[in-house]
């Protein structure tokens, strides 16, 4: 796969192979990424271009490639939400906007997260802010979202039937309030926060793109649930990190280039997906790959292509930059050697801030190992030695019980969560 940066980036620093290496890895490792790095530019070069060869030359290929697409699929459509799940949610919402109606009916409960961006999985929870609208919080916006939900939400939820409270988080950075609503759909309540409701935005955005942005980032965030790298609680990395990480490939691999959107767009008061750039934007892509074929390039640019330790995530920008350049001047911990995700609205926020060193080498593993079993299953026929049957299948089945929730659902003790 090409490991330069895209035209235009900031700085013009070489992506190669040895490159990369010198930089980020000891001795032992260098030699180690090395050869599979050099061995994974030749696979996914000659894949890109003869994807359909592939197929058609290598019975072994064609049918793992097949398996694993109907496995992706299976996966995806389990994840789906169920029309008994939605009414849930609605009746929820419906139910919250009750209890704020009596602090004033300009009081507003807004939806934020998984659901409503697109990317939701039947694993996530229902995420809401209350505010009136034209607040203006400032910098007491944490007193003030704490008097709120102390003083005046949770009396009035203690007093309804369907809710029950689960957790006060009142000392947070910001304040949550955990409801469970009918015994059985988690609640996460905020106040006067705004920025999710603009990533929210955003999200939706890129997500009514194309149906393959949103299958990519609700597939990647299924494979890393499969593969125990996505719980914040436990210093993985968020869902929410998982999702820039999706888009932020899209946006700059040779392969896609997904056309970025202006973020000021989504912010309070901009257009939106009525912003001239962004209809645009959201009407020029045009790529050819199947789902599969942009996964198996994902977990290929991470594992190889990557510059870790020095290359930001930025959806915002787009483009291959590195934590040095003035863009990411606000952006905390850019002169750490760690992995850097940008948040769009928040250009201070680094979220490797819940990253764990020892989780943060579990990311680039699981990474590694995914891109390997790829290898086998997509471009199996570009190897030197072909694959045995029985190894191939086991690959395809590592990949295939990673996607696979039915085991993670069933963690959850018969609670439903879901993002909205």
């Amino acid at each position: 796969m090409p490991d330069q940066m895209k035209p235009g980036g900031a700085e013009p620093v070489g992506l190669m192979e040895g490159e990369e290496s010198s930089v980020m890895q000891s001795s032992e490792t260098r030699t180690k990424q090395g050869k599979k790095g050099n061995k994974m530019n030749k696979m996914m070069n000659a894949s890109a271009v003869s994807v359909d060869h592939t197929r058609h030359d290598n019975s072994l290929g064609e049918v793992g490639f097949e398996h694993l697409g109907k496995s992706l699929a299976a996966r995806l459509e389990e994840g789906v939400p169920t029309q008994d799940s939605l009414a849930q949610a609605e009746r929820c919402l419906r139910e919250l906007q009750s209890v704020m109606a009596r602090l004033g009916l300009d009081w507003k409960v807004i939806p934020y997260g998984s659901f409503v961006n697109g990317f939701g999985t039947v694993s996530s929870d229902i995420d809401v802010t209350c505010c009136q609208p034209g607040e203006k919080a400032g910098g007491d916006a944490q007193r003030k979202a704490v008097e709120a939900l102390g003083n005046w939400i949770v009396p009035m939820i203690q007093l309804h039937g369907s809710f029950s409270i689960v957790e006060e988080i009142l000392g947070a950075r910001i304040p949550i309030l955990k409801l469970r609503f009918e015994n059985t759909l988690n609640v996460d309540v905020s106040c006067h926060n705004q920025k999710p409701v603009m990533n929210t935005r955003l999200f939706k955005a890129y997500s009514k793109m194309d149906p393959r942005i949103k299958e990519l980032g609700i597939a990647i965030k299924l494979w890393a649930r499969g593969v125990g790298i996505c719980d914040a609680t436990k210093k993985n990395l968020s869902s929410y990190s998982f999702t820039l990480m999706v888009i932020y490939f899209l946006q700059v691999h040779p392969d896609v280039e997904l056309p970025v959107l202006p973020v000021d767009a989504f912010e309070e008061g901009g257009l939106r997906e009525h912003d001239e750039r962004v209809m645009d934007a959201m009407a020029s892509w045009n790529c050819r790959l199947t789902l599969l074929e942009i996964m198996s390039r994902f977990f290929a640019f991470y594992a190889d292509a990557f510059v870790w330790g020095n290359e930001v995530v930025s959806v915002r920008c787009g483009r291959r930059h590195m934590a040095p350049d003035p863009c990411f001047g606000k952006l905390r911990g850019r002169h750490t050697w760690r992995l850097h995700i940008e948040d769009p609205f928040e250009l201070e926020r680094n979220l490797h801030c819940v990253l764990g060193e020892v989780e943060e080498e579990q990311l680039r593993s699981a990474f590694t190992e995914a891109c390997g079993d790829m290898q086998a299953i997509v471009c199996q026929p570009l190897c030197s030695r072909p694959q045995h049957p029985s190894r191939m299948s086991g690959r395809m089945w590592q990949l295939r019980r990673a996607l696979h929730i039915s085991s993670y659902l069933r963690s959850q003790q018969r609670t439903t969560t879901w993002s909205i």
